[in-house]
This record gives C-alpha cells, sequence and structure tokens, in this order.
C-alpha cells in the first residue's frame, strides 16, 4: 500500500474507546424508547401501540442514518476522521441534552431522534474508517483480526454499560431520590448528555491524525466515490459478505436492545421488573460476546473471516430459534431456555460484528482514497437491516406476536452462513474475480486501483466480478 501510517498504542486505544462510548449510547437510547413512550409523552402511549411507535422512531432514525453514513463517510475522506468524530459526538450529546429539558410530545421525539441519528451515523461510520486506517500498518503484524477482536470487545463493554448502567438507572433515581418516574428518566439523558461530550472530546484529543498520503492522493468526484463502494461488492467477495454481515450484526443487535426489552415490558410490565428483566436478559448475552470477542479475532487471523462468519451465523441463527419458541410460549416465568437463547444471540452477533469489520476493512480489498466512502456504504448495509426490522418487526410484533422478529432473524442468519459458505467454495476453488482476490499481496488491490484511474481518465468501461 501507498501509505504507512505509525500506529501508537494511545491510537488504537482511542479507537477501541470509540466504539465503547458508540455503542454504549446507542443501546442506551435503543433500550429506554419502550420506556420514553410510557413515561415521558403527553398522552402516554397505550401498551399495544409501543412496539409500533418504538418500530416509528427507528425507522425514522435510520432512514435519516442511511443517507446521513454515505455523506459523513465521503466527507472523511476529504477533512479527515478526527474531525467527523468530534462533529459526531457533539450532536449526539445535543441529542440527549434535549430529550432531558424539551421532550413532552409525540413529534418533539421524532426530532430529537433525527438529531441523535445525524450524530450517530457519523461516530459509527468513523468506527469503520478508523479500522481502515489503521489496517496497513495492523496487517504487517498480522493483527487486523486481533483489533477488531478487540472492537468487537469494547462493543461489547459498551452494550454492558449501557444494560447495566444506563438502562438501570432511571428505576435506582426513582428508587434513591423524590424524583418521579418521569423526572428520573430525563435526568438520565441528562447524564447521557455529559457521558458523551465528555468522552468524545477525549476520544478527539487521542484520535490519529490523517496520514500525509490520503490527504495528498486524488481524489475521486463525490458521484463516483459513492458508486466506486456500492459497486466494489461486483469486484471482491470478501466485501460482498462484509456489507451483508454488517446487515446481519446491526439487525441482531436490535434484538438485544429493542425487541428483548419490548418483549420483556410485555411479560414484566413496565415497572422496575421490566428493567430488571431486560437488563438482565441483554447483559448476559453481551457479557459472553464481551468474553469470546478477541478469541474471535484471534480466530479471524488463523481461520479466515468468511469461515468465522458463517459459524457465527448458525449460532446467531439457533439463538434466535430458541428465544423465538420461548416468547412465543406466553409464559409469564420463562425458564432457562429463555437465557440460553439470548446468550447464543449474543455470540452469534459478536462474530458477525467483528468479521464484517474485518471483512471490510482490510488493506488489500480497500484503498485509502475510499475508505470513508467504504465505510459510508458498510453502515448503510447495517442501517438498511435496521429500518426493515425495526419496522417491519415492531408491526410483527404487535400484531403477529413477540416470536416474530426473531423467527426473521433466524431466517437471516441462515441466508448470511450459506452466502459465507459459497464465498469460502468460490475463494478456494472458482476463477478469482477481476479486482479482487489476488495470487499475491504484492498485486492486491489493482482492479480496485485501476478503477480508480478510469473513473479519474474519464475512462467508465466496465470490469467483470460475479
Amino acid at each position: 500500500m501507498s501509505d504507512q501510517p505509525t500506529t501508537k498504542k494511545t491510537h488504537l486505544s482511542a479507537h477501541l474507546l470509540h466504539a465503547l462510548t458508540t455503542i454504549s449510547f446507542l443501546v442506551s437510547l435503543s433500550s429506554l424508547t419502550p420506556f420514553l413512550l410510557r413515561t415521558l409523552l403527553t398522552p402516554s402511549t397505550p401498551p399495544h401501540l409501543i412496539g409500533t411507535r418504538s418500530g416509528d422512531l427507528g425507522f425514522v432514525d435510520e432512514c435519516v442514518s442511511l443517507v446521513a453514513a454515505l455523506g459523513w463517510g465521503v466527507v472523511s475522506d476529504r477533512v479527515g476522521v478526527r474531525l467527523v468524530v468530534g462533529v459526531g459526538f457533539s450532536v449526539v450529546g445535543v441529542a440527549f441534552l434535549g430529550m432531558g429539558v424539551a421532550m413532552r410530545e409525540v413529534w418533539q421525539a421524532f426530532l430529537w431522534r433525527v438529531v441523535f441519528a445525524l450524530g450517530g451515523s457519523a461516530c459509527v461510520a468513523m468506527i469503520t474508517a478508523l479500522l481502515a486506517q489503521l489496517s496497513p500498518a495492523l496487517a504487517t503484524k498480522r493483527a487486523h483480526g486481533r483489533q477488531a477482536g478487540f472492537l468487537g470487545f469494547a462493543s461489547g463493554v459498551g452494550a454492558l454499560v449501557a444494560v447495566f448502567m444506563f438502562l438501570p438507572l432511571p428505576a435506582l433515581l426513582e428508587a434513591q431520590t423524590r424524583l418521579d418516574a418521569a423526572g428520573a428518566l430525563r435526568t438520565t439523558f441528562l447524564i447521557l448528555a455529559g457521558y458523551t461530550l465528555l468522552l468524545g472530546a477525549l476520544i478527539v484529543i487521542l484520535l490519529p491524525p490523517t496520514p500525509e498520503s490520503s490527504s495528498a492522493a486524488p481524489r475521486l468526484p463525490l458521484p463516483s466515490s459513492l458508486s466506486s463502494a456500492l459497486l466494489l461488492p461486483l469486484h471482491s467477495r470478501p466485501i460482498a459478505l462484509g456489507y451483508l454481515s454488517s446487515a446481519l450484526a446491526r439487525s441482531s443487535s436490535v434484538l438485544l436492545s429493542l425487541f428483548i426489552p419490548l418483549w420483556a415490558n410485555r411479560v414484566a410490565g413496565e415497572g422496575q421488573e421490566g428493567y430488571k428483566l431486560a437488563a438482565e436478559l441483554s447483559g448476559v448475552a453481551q457479557l459472553l460476546g464481551l468474553l469470546l470477542a478477541p478469541f474471535v479475532g484471534v480466530l479471524t487471523d488463523h481461520m479466515g473471516r468468511e469461515s468465522v462468519t458463517s459459524f457465527s451465523a448458525v449460532i446467531g441463527a439457533l439463538g434466535c430459534a430458541v428465544f423465538a419458541l420461548v416468547a412465543n410460549s406466553n409464559n409469564t416465568h420463562p425458564g432457562p431456555e429463555v437465557w440460553v437463547g439470548a446468550s447464543l444471540i449474543g455470540v452469534g452477533l459478536v462474530g458477525v460484528t467483528t468479521t464484517s469489520l474485518g471483512l471490510c476493512t482490510h488493506a488489500r480489498e480497500v484503498e485509502a482514497y475510499m475508505r470513508g466512502a467504504v465505510a459510508g456504504v458498510y453502515s448503510l448495509s447495517g442501517g438498511l437491516a435496521i429500518l426493515v426490522l425495526t419496522k417491519v418487526g415492531g408491526v410483527l410484533f404487535d400484531r403477529v406476536g413477540p416470536a416474530a422478529p426473531f423467527w426473521l432473524m433466524s431466517g437471516f442468519n441462515v441466508i448470511v452462513a450459506v452466502f459465507g459458505i459459497a464465498v469460502m467454495y468460490l475463494n478456494r476453488w472458482g476463477a478469482p474475480l477481476e479486482g479482487s482476490e489476488r495470487a499475491s499481496g504484492d498485486v492486491a488491490g489493482e482492479g480496485v486501483e485501476g478503477e480508480r484511474r478510469r473513473l479519474l481518465d474519464g475512462d467508465g468501461e466496465e470490469v467483470l466480478g460475479w
């Protein structure tokens, strides 16, 4: 590769802290949404509409994120990752402040969710862009998968911060202070605002600067940059699997952060018991993912990204099926099988999260001039999946039953597992794609670089792929 940036431990640590903080505020807001709808809004949302209204908020969030993530990715290729990260955390902090101070009607809930989506999409996209920026130096140490694994570990810690600190916090404030339920929830959002702004400032200080070689590299026009990143799966099987795995990882996280709390809300009620059951189930799933993430990263460096992706998807499919059977039983006192299902979902989630990051950020697959654009499309694919699951899953939850979203995700896991096996087969015994897998690492990416030169020279001749 043309750029070999110096990678310091502080840069890697800032990258991990960025992932931890981002996941923690994403999971916190998603998990608190059912309680927000019942507690803060006037009039209060009826119980039978909680799932649909939660899906509506998630739908609007993802619609904004889909467009914003692409824009943030391309912008980061021009102004650098660090500036985009700073803007993203600042916007998220403002959104939490608005939720704590000025959210009493339905339209205000949607307004602040849009603001949150603008900042959150920047933070999420830059996790991937940062890994791609660090990738050349990591690849020389065979540490790319390991860093992706530690990102999964950091993401798991962030989710645990959300489910064990911020999700139970309203009930704790209500019990330990004179605040009512609404006041406790508003205070929680103000605490989240301070948490996001303070850690965001620290992360910006510690992040690496934009490599000089990347800043000096020729840049594609905006439409060409986006189209190249969108069409890259035609020339790279790992990128194709990475985009699909991103969709699976993001939608699986919605099961833990939205649909398990919704199910707990229905089974145990919207009071402290609902908070407790939702926090415990999500916490167990995230804890297992936290413990296994570094192991998955090392395993990826040795076994290959595609094989670990398929195995993780199989585990996720089993977990979703088990939880669906439990949710469909309408048992108000669920047995140990509910913990098994949630645990398997968590294990599958950390597996596909780790490998999807590795698939889409490896230096052999992504040139420096389009890393931000690829990160934007990576977030786009995950956002599209969330868009479908939050809207369709929310409606199915209310009209078909609480098991429906879990059956839907079980099928999606199976699709990704089969696709990963197909990619492994084609990589080993099929013809190589033009502009993709090469026999020698020295010529890896020539097809993509050639595509850049053709676009810059105005020659748009199509390169055949699949």
